[in-house]
């Protein structure tokens, strides 16, 4: 699995996932952006990255060409910008949304771990921002 292939897991389950209102209250109204690009609203919004770390090869049981694969590790952020003078009450909740979604599951052969919120602060545009880290592994 390439590093295109890893990103369409992380979307495919974040956009397979029943957004309602009922289901995941804060998710399913927040703007979520799947690229590197500067925010397209005044409201609280969420942003994702890619990042593999390690690539290597390997072989599974007997030295044969037909066994060997390629384990990837790395993580997957979501930055979380909320307005600020708002509160932190739904950054937490969208974390808490996120780690629901994520935290120790297997999807489209992507392992995701434990997730770790970071508190980054005010990004000096107006919104206090929380980083979502969730750290991976997959093979190909």
């Amino acid at each position: 699995m390439n590093e295109r292939g890893i990103r369409k897991a992380f979307i495919e389950r974040f956009e397979g996932a029943v957004l309602t209102p009922a289901t995941f209250p804060i998710l399913a109204v927040t703007p979520t952006v799947f690229e590197n690009v500067p925010n397209l609203t005044d409201d609280s919004w969420i942003r994702t990255k890619l990042n593999i770390f390690n690539s290597e090869n390997g072989t599974i049981g007997a030295q044969s060409t037909d066994d060997t694969y390629i384990l990837h590790e790395g993580q997957f952020v979501f930055s979380i910008f909320i307005r600020l003078n708002i509160g932190t009450r739904d950054s937490s909740d969208i974390v808490d949304e996120l780690v629901l979604l994520y935290q120790n599951k297997t999807f489209s052969g992507v392992w995701a771990k434990v997730p770790t919120p970071r508190d980054i602060g005010d990004d000096d545009h107006g919104y206090y921002m929380t980083n979502l880290i969730i750290p991976f592994q997959t093979v190909s």
